[in-house]
């Protein structure tokens, strides 16, 4: 309806159209402004879109996520647009192109304006106060200026002579020049309630705001003008009744502004003869005007409103923007070369060849080397030192250029640098050869190869192998679980898993009862892990993920440096959070060790109890500071509390010499050695003897221990408030030992691996001749005898605990003292791979981290005994031998642990078929089956002693020469054990009498130890072999084989030598743990304990029935599920349907690599939705559970297209779903699961891992298995339910609860053409269907199925992008009634935008639910 005043040129103000940004995003409209240029309207929401809308229609032309919060300020250049935020400034070009991004450390961004000149923005804030200038040339924030503390909520100008106008938080209007840096020049009180508008138009500013009446702050009914030539002054007030709340001056005529209220009244005001054209009533239908903008013509008006509305005013049908009335035009879609129908053949296609006769790149095969020019230039490193700039364009000085040289001279001396160019990266059968030169190179030079289990496995996402076809049980053939180590932060598996192995620590944590309430508790997501762990089958693996997102969101983790980054993830934040990331992969560690333990007695202490991690971990540590300047003043005397000891070195100077650490402890060599039995022996003894002199020189492990727990140092500090700051001594002794102690071996460089280098030594053998022997510096027992009251401590170490138990016997306690005698249990190392170092050349290598773990022969049959592992169903184990390479990374374990039992004693023992013995032994034994340099002198004594050891046990009779041959390679591996059994299976694989042992074309011989060890590794392989349906015996390892080595998922046994063994410097310790023997005898004896229940069912029942985050009174869609009846509690075998969806937080992180773009991690995915529906009963098929989990982080990609989810699901503030936290919805699964529910859904292996749940086998019935034919593809859930149950879903996007009601009638037809013997026919029928017509979903006419019509592209791109209005199938369950499908953004729209940039997530979001086809993957939906 038209009005009856005129517009200021003369016309009538009218409403032409509203229209939304969104059909789906009805966010507030924050700020508008008109293009200077183009007929648009630029748009900014609450919601962070920003967009344009076509002038007159309002038609949407683009719309783009460009913040994570509201928009707060917009402005547009003509060509691009200012977007602000409190966090972000960005630009986009018109159409929506992103140019630039400027993300703001403090975050409180207020406000915005250019300067007069257009190459600055100005930039409020809004706390702290302050202004940044911003340079849009270079794209960097220049200078700042204060504000005193005065927050800035508004900027306008630039006024006359370029000034600026700023309004401040308090009410104040203050004046600032550019020229004089913007010091503020003159101020006046303008509103003392604050601000609700400014603006400026020539030298006149106009105001609206807040006054304080009767204690109250209220609206003002009227404008105030100012006057701002010369001294800023109050010119008039313009009297609005509604109370305005927006302002605008007129862009043609300065003293005509526009003055709107909240509740849709508008009017064109003078401010010079404060009169008004009429008043006006925009039509908002509730909703509150929020935003106003003017055209550059006059001649449109925008109102935005807070229900998503922008409502079009003009005085005319046609209006103009600009003068000019350049119209907005969408890119037409690109007309194709050649236009052919369906009938036309392909040869009327033109053919096109280059005019080179170079040939086509199509033409060129796969793995053909083409020509393509220069690879590109590099600078130098030592060259960008001395860059300079200017302006934008860096340029290094030629340092070679010298007055009166010759000319050209410089140039030629600088060309080599000049001219360096990437090299270029070698294939892979280069990578195979360098490999292999190298190995011989470090073999020659006398170096050592690390073994193939330390090396670290990852998933190879390039090669497209997803997570459910990659096989976890190759590289570990042990009853314990691994974890993955494809996420941001896995460097923490090694110490998760040596926590989890700590008898006292895992009892407590399985045991915890977890709080709902506590979202981010480090103690109930490590009890969720370590429950996990447990109970999972074996040789499957495990995540760290709910844990590691809990760590992610601690600030003091990420202060610490704790936290990894992953590019791309939340843009300049995640940059932040890897500068912070502290580059030392072995402080990283020990620093995360320091920090979970404080965070989890921290959680545990409450209510003044002693938490788990003090009863543990805690060493009380007493402290006296004595005053060395006043003798007079009494001693001070406190105590402390700490859970790791830092080892303490001595200062580099004093470092060991080779000669030094080749000499060890007297005790030592003579416990090693043997008895002289020839006249060279003395003399040999006196050698010895001659080097213990050195070895005082160089500490032992004790010594380092004992001077680390007494700490006393001098210094000047803080005494008392007498004498202030003195001379003191502080003196720190243990007064209480832990159970657990924790030791930080604070290695800064490889040059302190000079106090670990192991004792080189020489030692007579039985025939009196002298061989070199080692021993390991790390001792494998310590007792420590502290005396608080005498301030000493003593420390002890030896090569078992019941030597130290013996001595300690002899000993006296002193009085209030205690001692302890402790087990190395634990050892976590860096490994820094030489071979992965040399082929990361230019990239960042930091290596990884394993974990030697001593597990408690209790612990072998918890886990065979656990819930997932007992309901393993046979075929599933995986009984094939691990063949390949030792040496390779990809090298599985061999066999068991230690255990010679087999399922048929009565059957003879055979070889591990596919399996050499020296593949065994590089498995099993550093450097096995290869001769050190160590050994050189001693390997004429080991091949006799392997000849005779040949014709001993060929001959079965001469156990004399047997035990002689055992003696000699004991004295060559410095251990004695066992001689050799006769009926040793592995005498097949030896050479036979007479032969030569030894060969440059054959593997070098073993030794009798080593040969030991590899009989009883491959015979419990063969064990496990021999019988398909048992599962290798564990369940009595030999002592020997109680240490373990977890590298993340790559599980194998070690000997107890090899935990102190080095590498030549490629394994470093970083964490030591000693546990006291009396403890560790416990463990050995005592089961561990299994997990409670997480919930009862009183609680389950509570928790289901919780309000929602919003709260009880907030009014959300009608309700979609019905929580569970006490007589619906879940029972063993009770049938549920189950479906998730799931957001990104993080794209995929790609790397080049070889040519090739590598997926270095994949993109982390987060639970968004899950729906849980009754299998069973009357109520069967309606939802009990369906929550929207509540996002902690921001969302990177909300997957709309296959999640069904848009932005303002997962918020509280705009949710009208019913919305919980993450741990309330794993606890209700948790207690499903823990109560014995069965599970039905599609692809239910995925989303139980993106979950982060292990569930047994025998409680999940997945319909992609369940129809699925041998070496066939995996049918998709659509393609299922159009075939089966005639029925179309996911029509438009998905829907949780329709996708498990159609799993839950799919596992019914299942069922019925089971009992009917019908199903493998229906399944063959299908697969044939599919390979003739496509997998596509069929349509049924006249009773038989037929391909469904493909629409055009055209056609198929506008049917993507429109809404849909209900998803189903035709038989939807009353359930589901009243709830409209969440249907696709339209074309162009932000869901739209995030299927074409983001097209490689979905694609990950694909094959997360199941391999190729269909809509959400093969096999999944």
């Amino acid at each position: 309806m038209w009005t009856k005043p005129q517009a200021p040129d003369g016309g009538f103000w009218g409403e032409l159209h509203s229209a939304t940004l969104h059909p789906r995003l009805l966010d507030s409209i924050n700020t508008l402004d008109f293009d200077p240029l183009e007929e648009a309207l630029w748009v900014g929401t609450e919601g962070g879109f920003v967009g344009q809308l076509q002038i007159p229609s309002l038609d949407r032309h683009c719309s783009i996520p460009a913040h994570h919060s509201n928009v707060l300020a917009l402005k547009s250049l003509g060509e691009a647009a200012l977007a602000l935020s409190s966090t972000e400034l960005t630009v986009h070009s018109s159409g929506g192109t992103h140019r630039l991004t400027y993300v703001d450390e403090v975050g409180d961004m207020a406000a915005m304006a250019l300067e007069q000149r257009g190459s600055r923005v100005v930039l409020g804030r809004g706390t702290g106060g302050g202004l940044v200038l911003f340079d849009l040339k270079r794209g960097t924030p220049g200078s700042t200026v204060d504000t005193g503390g005065r927050g800035v909520v508004g900027l306008c100008g630039p006024i006359g002579r370029g000034a600026m106008v700023l309004a401040t938080a308090d009410g104040y209007l203050w004046l600032v020049d550019p020229r004089t840096g913007y010091k503020p020049e003159h101020s006046l009180l303008a509103h003392g309630g604050g601000f609700a508008a400014l603006d400026a138009g020539g030298d006149l500013v106009g105001t609206c705001g807040y006054s304080n009446r009767m204690g109250r702050v209220s609206l003002d009914t009227f404008a105030k003008v100012f006057d701002v030539r010369m001294t800023p002054r109050m010119l008039c007030s313009v009297p609005f009744a509604p109370g305005p709340s927006l302002l605008r001056f007129h862009p043609r005529f300065n003293s005509t502004m526009l003055l709107a209220s909240a509740g849709g009244a508008f009017t064109m005001a003078d401010a010079q003869g404060m009169s008004a054209s009429g008043m006006y009533q925009v039509e908002t239908e509730g909703d509150i005007l929020v935003s106003a903008a003017i055209s550059s013509s006059g001649e449109c008006l925008a109102f935005g409103g807070s229900g998503g509305y922008v409502h079009l005013w003009a005085p005319s049908a046609d209006p103009s923007v600009n003068q000019l009335r350049q119209v907005l035009t969408p890119p037409e879609p690109p007309t194709p070369l050649v236009s052919l129908g369906e009938e036309d053949p392909l040869s009327l296609a033109p053919t096109y060849f280059p005019w080179d006769s170079s040939g086509l790149l199509s033409d060129v095969e796969p793995f053909e080397t083409v020509a393509v020019g220069l690879p590109p230039r590099v600078v130098d490193a030592s060259l960008l030192k001395g860059m300079k700039q200017s302006d934008f364009v860096g340029y290094i000085p030629n340092t070679h250029y010298q007055r009166g040289a010759p000319y050209g001279a410089a140039t030629r001396a600088a060309a080599a640098k000049r001219n360096q160019r990437v090299l270029p990266q070698p294939g892979t059968e280069e990578l195979a050869a360098a490999r292999a030169e190298r190995v011989r190179r470090r073999a020659e030079a006398g170096g050592v190869m690390l073994p193939g289990r330390y090396k670290r496995v990852a998933i190879k996402q390039q090669q497209g192998v997803r997570f459910e076809e990659f096989d976890f049980s190759y590289y570990n053939r042990t009853p314990f679980t691994g974890l993955e180590n494809d996420l941001a932060n896995c460097y923490t598996n090694a110490l998760l898993q040596v926590l989890f192995f700590t008898p006292a620590t895992r009892d407590a944590l399985l045991q915890h009862v977890p709080d709902p309430a506590a979202e981010l508790s480090l103690t109930c997501e490590m009890s969720f892990l370590f429950r996990m762990l447990a109970t999972a089958a074996s040789g499957t693996v495990c995540q760290a993920a709910n844990l590691l997102r809990a760590l992610r969101q601690n600030k003091e983790a990420a202060g610490l440096g704790l936290l990894e980054g992953v590019k791309g993830e939340r843009g300049a934040s995640d940059i932040e959070v890897e500068a912070k990331k502290e580059r030392s992969l072995s402080k990283r560690v020990q620093s995360l060790s320091r920090f979970l333990l404080e965070a989890l007695n921290k959680e545990g202490s409450v209510g003044g109890r002693q938490s788990l991690v003090e009863a543990v971990y805690g060493l009380v540590q007493r402290q006296r500071t004595q005053c060395l300047s006043r003798p007079n003043r009494a001693d001070q005397i406190k105590e402390s509390r700490m859970f790791q000891v830092d080892l303490q070195y001595p200062s580099p100077k004093e470092r060991p010499t080779a000669a030094t650490a080749a000499a060890p402890p007297a005790a030592a060599a003579v416990a090693a050695g043997a008895t002289p039995a020839s006249p060279n022996a003395p003399a040999v003894v006196a050698a010895v003897a001659a080097a213990e002199g050195a070895a005082a020189a160089r500490p032992s492990f004790a010594g380092l221990l004992q001077q680390s727990l007494k700490v006393q140092a001098e210094m000047r500090a803080w005494f008392d408030e007498e004498v202030k700051y003195q001379y003191v001594r502080q003196t720190r002794v243990p007064r209480s030992l832990p159970q657990v102690l924790v030791v930080n071996t604070g290695l800064q460089d490889r040059e302190d691996l000079a106090w670990w280098r192991p004792y080189t030594y020489t030692a007579l053998d039985l025939q009196g001749e002298a061989v070199m022997r080692q021993r390991a510096w790390l001792p494998a027992a310590v007792a420590v005898t502290a005396d608080p009251e005498g301030w000493t401590v003593a420390a002890q170490e030896a090569d078992s605990a019941e030597a130290l138990l013996a001595a300690a016997a002899q000993q006296a306690v002193p009085p209030g003292g205690q001692r302890a005698v402790y087990e190395l249990t634990a050892v976590v190392a860096l490994v820094r791979d030489e071979d992965e170092a040399e082929e990361a050349a230019g990239q960042e290598y930091e290596g990884h981290l394993v974990a030697h773990i001593k597990v408690p022969p209790t612990y072998f049959d918890a886990q065979q005994q656990s819930p997932a592992s007992l309901s393993r169903a046979p075929s599933d184990l995986d009984t094939s031998a691990a063949g390949g390479d030792a040496s390779d990374a990809a090298a599985g374990p061999a066999g068991g642990v230690g255990s010679t039992s087999t399922s048929h004693p009565s059957t003879p023992r055979k070889a591990t078929p596919g399996v050499l013995p020296h593949e065994i032994a590089s498995l099993l034994l550093p450097g096995a089956g290869a001769p050190s340099s160590a050994a050189a002198a001693a390997a004429s004594a080991a091949t006799a002693a392997s000849a005779a050891a040949t014709s001993a046990t060929s001959a079965a009779t001469s156990t004399a020469a047997a035990a002689a041959a055992a003696a000699a390679a004991a004295a060559l591996s410095g251990t004695l054990r066992q001689p050799l059994s006769p009926k040793s299976p592995l005498q097949a694989m030896r050479p036979a009498a007479g032969a030569p042992p030894y060969s440059p074309q054959s593997p070098p011989p073993l030794s009798v130890t080593e040969t030991e060890v590899i009989r009883n590794a491959s015979d419990s392989l063969v064990a496990a072999m021999a019988d398909p349906h048992s599962t290798p015996p564990y369940n009595r390892p030999s002592q020997q084989f109680n240490w373990m080595v977890f590298n993340d998922f790559h599980i194998t046994p070690s000997m107890p030598e090899e935990v102190a063994e080095l590498y030549g410097g490629q394994k470093l310790p970083c964490l030591l743990y000693y546990t006291q023997v009396e403890a560790v005898q416990r463990a050995a004896q005592c089961p561990p304990k299994p997990p409670v229940p997480v919930l009862t069912p009183d609680g389950f029942l509570a928790l289901c029935r919780m309000p929602p985050l919003q709260g009880p009174k907030v009014r959300l869609h009608k309700a979609t599920f019905s929580p569970l009846l006490p007589s619906e509690l879940p029972q063993p075998g009770s049938l549920f349907a189950l479906d998730a969806e799931f957001v990104a937080f993080a794209p995929a992180e790609k790397a080049l690599r070889r040519g090739l773009e590598v997926e270095v991690r994949p993109p982390r995915l987060g639970l968004a939705r899950v729906s849980v529906l009754r299998g069973q009963g009357a109520a069967k098929c309606t939802a009990c559970i369906d929550d929207y989990i509540k996002c902690a982080e921001p969302v990177f990609d909300y997957l709309t297209k296959f999640s069904g989810l848009v932005p303002g699901d997962l918020d509280p503030a705009r949710s009208p779903h019913y919305l919980t936290t993450l741990k309330r919805a794993y606890l209700k699964l948790r207690h499903l699961v823990d109560a014995g529910a069965v599970f039905v859904g599609h692809g239910l292996k995925k989303d139980f891992r993106m979950i982060n749940i292990v569930v047994p086998p025998n409680q999940i019935v997945d319909t992609v298995d369940l129809f699925h034919a041998k070496r066939s593809r995996k049918l998709s859930l659509r393609f299922l339910a159009s075939y089966l149950l005639r029925s179309s879903i996911q029509e438009h996007t998905h829907d949780s609860i329709e996708d498990a009601a159609t799993a839950l009638r799919l596992y019914d037809v299942y069922q019925q053409l089971v009992r009917e013997g019908a199903f493998e026919a229906k399944l063959q029928e299908m697969y044939n269907w599919g390979k003739r017509f496509g997998w596509e979903p069929v349509i049924w006419k006249d009773g038989q199925p037929h391909p469904a019509p493909q629409p055009p592209p055209a056609a198929a791109m506008a049917a993507a992008g429109s809404i849909g209005s209900s998803s189903g199938s035709g038989q939807q369950h009353p359930m589901l009634l009243g709830r409209g499908g969440p249907g696709m953004a339209t074309a162009g729209g932000p869901g739209h935008m995030q299927q074409q940039h983001h097209q490689q997530q979905q694609q990950q979001a694909r094959g997360m639910h199941g391999g190729g086809g269909g809509p959400r993957g093969q096999g999944r939906r």
